[in-house]
């Protein structure tokens, strides 16, 4: 294997533009050498930290895209005759800005109006007016937020004749099968024709035998661990009446995530135990946060390993984006982690 500095390296260079347009560069290989050596409070050696940089190298290889990428892929969106039409339509396109919370489909409709200048010389603030209406962000994890917006706008301003395109640089299957299916029923109920694309998939079940693309842990022995999963595990029998399924099992599944399903444990555990002890350390933690990313269901978190340029979602393992000891002084909740990527809330 690499050398550590190498490996720092390597992951430095892949995330170099994270939040580059609004604080310079974040993600320096001071950051991530840091990052990293925070886990030998674990027990972790060289050797596993060393792993634990190469692995994040390889997810994040594919699952962390660069403005130049995401811009590549709105190119294609909007020029995919299949999405939207033919391309002399598209001043006719309304593109929806429906989000109260967050900037990411701001964000990424300011690369939409960058592309249609250069393409068409319009933006979208000269599009709208005809019955095609398009709704665009970057992923969709658990989707309750794509289906409380959609869901709304179609009850409330949409029309019968109407087509609704939605398109996502990334969605989550679970998310998918929870929100698409009512989005689309509101949608025939109003004659809403409705079409749903996206660039990759990643699949989050959780079932005996396989393995997500989003992190599913085995059950490790750490004290704090085990509590904290006691404590879930009750919420999990008041609510549901019936045990859970918080931890992996092994399986002769080859893993698509990580390079190997040994280095998937070492990964895993080291997010879940520190994690855990962020959790713990907290000051009235909300309900929803998890060791390993925010999830409203009673879990040990929602695993999500996905990234882009401008931002990095809670529903991501808290060691990647949780805390802020530049900022706080070492009293504070947020002086004990120094994350990867940092969050920009």
């Amino acid at each position: 294997m690499a050398r550590l500095i190498e490996l720092v390296d390597d992951l430095s260079a892949i995330l170099g533009d994270y939040r580059l347009h609004e604080d310079g560069a974040i993600v320096t290989p001071e950051r991530v050498e840091k990052w990293v050596n925070q886990f030998g409070a674990y027990g972790l050696d060289r050797e596993d930290k060393k792993k634990i940089l190469s692995e994040m190298s390889l997810i994040m290889k594919s699952r962390y895209l660069r403005r130049s990428k995401v811009k590549r892929i709105l190119k294609t969106m909007i020029f995919e005759e299949k999405i939207l039409g033919p391309i002399k339509d598209l001043r006719s396109v309304n593109f929806l800005r429906l989000q109260s919370v967050g900037r990411s489909q701001a964000d990424l409709l300011l690369i939409v109006d960058e592309i249609l200048q250069e393409e068409k010389g319009f933006t979208t603030s000269d599009c709208g007016g005809g019955n095609t209406y398009f709704y665009l962000d970057d992923c969709l994890y658990t989707g309750n937020r794509f289906k409380y917006e959609l869901s709304d706008w179609i009850r409330s301003k949409s029309s019968a004749g109407n087509l609704l395109v939605t398109c996502h640089l990334a969605i989550h299957k679970q998310g998918e099968l929870y929100a698409m299916g009512e989005v689309n029923n509101l949608a025939l109920a109003k004659d809403v024709d409705f079409k749903a694309f996206t660039r990759c998939h990643f699949d989050n079940s959780r079932c005996a035998g396989c393995l997500p693309a989003t992190l599913w842990p085995r059950e490790i022995d750490d004290s704090r661990v085990v509590r904290y999963a006691d404590k879930i595990s009750a919420e999990i029998m008041r609510q549901r009446g019936f045990g859970p399924v918080l931890f992996r099992r092994a399986s002769g599944v080859q893993d698509k995530l990580f390079s190997s399903t040994e280095n998937r444990d070492l990964v895993e555990g080291a997010f879940l135990r520190a994690g855990t002890d962020l959790i713990l350390a907290a000051d009235k933690p909300a309900p929803s946060m998890r060791p390993l990313g925010f999830e409203v269901l009673t879990s040990l978190g929602f695993g999500a390993m996905f990234a882009t340029y401008r931002n990095i979602a809670n529903n991501c393992p808290l060691v990647l984006w949780y805390g802020d000891p530049e900022n706080y002084p070492k009293s504070h909740t947020l002086s004990r982690w120094l994350p990867l990527l940092p969050r920009k809330i």
